[in-house]
């Protein structure tokens, strides 16, 4: 009897852990909509390295103002995903383009990638430029 009740504790531990960790892998991979405010608070980690900050707008667009400390990878481009493999998965990434429908697939894409800590800000660079 000791035996099979100390089977059912293992069994139903390991039940919950392999729960639990599958729900932390599916939480922290959801892509988070963030703010103007939101990516002005980040900057200072930008710079330090510590945020990832990818501009998917044309080399045109790009050219005619971006966030600071931005790195700009056409979505578009033909090498786009194979670009992103230079990113650290790992590390908080924030993407933007015009308005949002772009970082939008390209928030999607960089889930499929195995990037974590995904914030796609929505207004993008017409509301960044905005005062």
């Amino acid at each position: 009897m000791k035996k099979s009740t100390l089977r059912f504790a293992v069994y139903t531990l390991l039940f919950f852990h392999v729960t639990l960790v599958s729900c932390q892998e599916s939480i922290s991979s959801e892509v988070k909509i963030v703010d103007k405010s939101t990516v002005q608070s980040m900057l200072e980690k930008v710079k330090e390295g510590q945020v990832q900050l990818l501009d998917v707008r044309t080399a045109a667009e790009f050219s005619r103002g971006a966030i600071p400390g931005a790195i700009n990878l056409d979505i578009r481009g033909a090498d786009f995903k194979e670009q992103l493999e230079d990113f650290d998965t790992d590390k908080p990434i924030v993407i933007y383009c015009h308005s949002g429908v772009r970082s939008s697939k390209a928030s999607e894409l960089l889930k499929t990638m195995g990037f974590t800590k995904i914030f796609d800000y929505k207004g993008g660079y017409s509301d960044w430029s905005q005062n």
